[in-house]
């Protein structure tokens, strides 16, 4: 599992050095998840640029860092599954979630172009956009769903359980999708925006 932790002895995803080190203790990597994420909300003239790169280097320069250092070994294997969990957030910005949104938009762009450029070299990169998870820290109070019952009705949250089982439903695909989208409020928005 891959986490972010400033100064752990485990893994800085943050740190060229951290993450070396313990991919090299973990050996050959088949399967890589990027799951860690930060995700700062507020007034977009209340971030800094510092914020802002913070952000990117955990949800966006950390994962790419990572998909780097296994994807030698999983090409000379010529096999190999990457996943990356984006967010509804990388379909379409919300207020209040500006450099949330950018991370997360830039992360899916990166898996997106991986997977046409890798899969036919064996190696799959599939990118998971759930919508808003169950779990998630409370819901600004000013969002819609709060304001609106209808909204919280119509665009039910997404349980993580719901989110694992799809991540684990798709390492027995062959080839897997670019892209899966996972609750209500991501699958309608992706539909309004194809459409």
């Amino acid at each position: 599992y891959f986490v972010y932790s400033p100064g752990s002895n485990e893994l800085d995803i943050t740190s060229q050095q951290s993450s070396e080190r313990y991919l090299k203790k973990l050996g050959h990597v088949d399967i890589l998840i990027n799951i860690a994420g930060i995700s700062p909300s507020g007034l977009f003239d209340s971030f800094s640029a510092a914020d802002l790169e913070k952000t990117l280097a955990v949800n966006t320069v950390g994962p790419f860092r990572l998909m780097s250092l296994v994807l030698p070994r999983m090409l000379r294997k010529k096999s190999g599954r990457i996943i990356n969990l984006a967010s509804l957030s990388a379909l379409v910005s919300f207020p209040n979630y500006s450099i949330y949104s950018a991370s997360k938009f830039a992360l899916r762009a990166l898996g997106l172009s991986a997977y046409h450029e890798l899969s036919a070299r064996g190696v799959y990169v599939t990118t998971v956009c759930p919508g808003a998870l169950a779990s998630s820290s409370e819901v600004p109070p000013n969002s819609a769903r709060n304001r609106v019952p209808f909204l919280r009705w119509l665009l039910p949250f997404t349980n993580p359980s719901d989110v694992a089982a799809k991540i684990i439903g798709s390492l027995d695909q062959s080839p897997p999708p670019p892209e899966i989208i996972i609750g209500r409020d991501s699958a309608l928005i992706y539909a309004m925006f194809k459409f």
